[in-house]
Formats: structure tokens, C-alpha cells, sequence
């Protein structure tokens, strides 16, 4: 993740209350994009960047139905992109957390 490439790995602990449960797609196809796009910037511009991931969820759901991902250097660079927490070939009950194959 975004927050673990531009770390002090160790340095820092983990926030279980700043966690939220996605699918491997959500996490592993589509928000690294916007991870990568941020970290390729900042890596080459040399400039900061305000960076904001906020879930969203329906009601009183167990799991986001996905996150808002925004990142901005004020200037330029402008990400703002909705990743869905779905999974191909499978159905997600959000409000229970239970996965069913399809």
C-alpha cells in the first residue's frame, strides 16, 4: 500500500481502527493504481501531496461497498477516484460480512 511505500515500515504501528476489509481486487487491482500513481509522482516531482482514503457504507453494513481515494499536490496533480469493493465471482453481503461464490 501507499502507506507502506512512503513509511518508516517499522516505525510506525498499525491503526486497527483505520482498517477496512476489501476484496483482493479492490486493494490489489484497482487502489494500487492510484497508490502508484501518487508514489511515481512524488517520487518524481519531489512535491508533497495531501492524500485521503474514506470508506463508504450503507446504513449500518459490516463492509464498505468501497472507498473514495483523493490525492492532490494543490497545484497539478489531482487523483480522485471511487474503488468499488467487489470480487469477480463472488457476491458480497455487506451488511453480514458473508461471501458466496457465484
Amino acid at each position: 500500500t501507499l502507506s507502506y511505500t512512503l513509511s518508516l515500515h517499522d516505525a510506525l504501528p498499525i491503526y486497527l481502527d483505520n482498517l477496512v476489509i476489501g476484496t483482493i481486487s479492490f486493494n490489489q487491482k484497482f487502489m494500487t493504481q492510484v497508490e502508484g500513481d501518487v508514489r511515481d509522482y512524488i517520487k518524481s516531482s519531489g512535491h508533497s501531496v495531501l492524500y485521503r482514503v474514506t470508506p463508504y457504507y450503507r446504513g449500518d453494513e459490516l463492509l464498505p461497498i468501497g472507498v473514495l481515494m483523493e490525492a492532490s499536490d494543490g497545484s497539478t496533480f489531482i487523483r480522485n477516484r471511487f474503488v468499488y469493493n467487489v470480487q469477480d465471482g463472488f457476491t458480497i453481503d455487506y451488511k453480514t460480512g458473508k461471501v458466496k461464490e457465484n
